[in-house]
């Protein structure tokens, strides 16, 4: 295990599987940082990406286009902190328009394009508890980060490497320090 830490339950879905969610939820508000496009005959054009630069309301393809694109001079890191923006403004979305009534209604549409380990109950159980997550007080972590990825020859390809001992630590540090500033008491309200 390269990060170190068991998986207790999973949720799996595919391209369609994340246009379904999107489109379930009524299309999410992105500000698309810069014009993107790239076009590719190897899936017969079906994921192409054409967008614009500018504040756009996205459904699941528009939406998918945006999570893709990798082509900026930091490639994937880009992209993986452009699906952080994504995922955030998705959660908030669905905090602000979505009742606990409608949250059938999101699984079934979605139901078709997931493999999970959780029955139904635990899957309504969780999207509930979501309701109670303060979305912009999340801590969001590249992993690995940028500081202990290796530069690594394999075969005649330049690929990214990481130490897989260093890279626990710095997770096992993580989970400490966010437990330690959990159990801190605030010194709001204290005099």
């Amino acid at each position: 295990m390269v990060i170190g830490i068991p998986i207790q339950h999973y949720v799996y879905t595919d391209f369609t599987g994340f246009m379904a969610l999107v489109d379930a939820v009524g299309g999410i508000e992105i500000d698309v940082e810069k014009d993107m496009y790239y076009t590719s005959k190897a899936d017969k054009h079906m994921y192409d990406i054409d967008l614009k630069k500018g504040l756009q309301h996205m459904d699941g393809k528009t939406a998918l286009q945006y999570v893709r694109f990798r082509h900026d001079a930091t490639s994937d890191f880009t992209r993986t902190e452009r699906q952080r923006i994504f995922m955030t403004e998705l959660a908030k979305k669905m905090q602000s328009t979505t009742s606990l009534f409608k949250i059938p209604d999101i699984l079934e549409a979605i139901a078709p394009y997931i493999e999970t380990d959780l029955s139904p109950t635990q899957m309504l159980k969780l999207a509930s508890l979501g309701f109670d997550i303060h979305v912009n007080d999340i801590d969001q972590q590249q992993i690995p980060p940028n500081k202990l990825l290796t530069n690594e020859l394999v075969g005649s390809a330049q690929v990214l490497g990481v130490d897989v001992t260093k890279l626990q630590s710095y997770i096992h540090k993580l989970f400490e320090e966010d437990a330690v500033s959990s159990e801190t008491p605030s010194s709001e309200g204290q005099n």
